[in-house]
């Protein structure tokens, strides 16, 4: 199954050249949805970390919760021809549940 992931903070750190530490930032506050503010990490919620390297030499982690993938996107929102639009509701028809589709029993075949 597909994951999406929810960002939870980043922590941003530099090189140190102090101590036994390769990086560090010793004036990191926790950031939430771009703003200062309380993070909750959760030890029954699977998180994945990442480290990015910055052009300037830090490093960045960003720490995210996984979440299950929910995918209700319409295939035929982003075409902009009718014709075209036409075949990807089609197409966003044959990937539904036979229960989602509209049947009309009443044809007389």
């Amino acid at each position: 199954m597909a994951q999406q992931y929810r960002d939870v903070t980043q922590i941003r750190v530099w090189p140190n050249d102090k101590g036994m530490a390769k990086y560090g930032n010793s004036k990191w506050t926790p950031y939430k949805e771009g703003a200062p503010g309380d993070i909750h990490l959760r030890g029954s919620v699977q998180y994945s970390v990442r480290v990015f390297e910055n052009d300037d030499g830090s490093m960045t982690l960003k720490i995210s919760e996984k979440l299950p993938y929910t995918n209700t996107d319409n295939l035929a929102n982003d075409v902009s021809q009718p014709g075209m639009r036409q075949v990807a509701e089609t197409i966003g028809l044959q990937e539904r549940p036979a229960s989602a589709m509209n049947l009309d029993d009443d044809v007389p075949f």
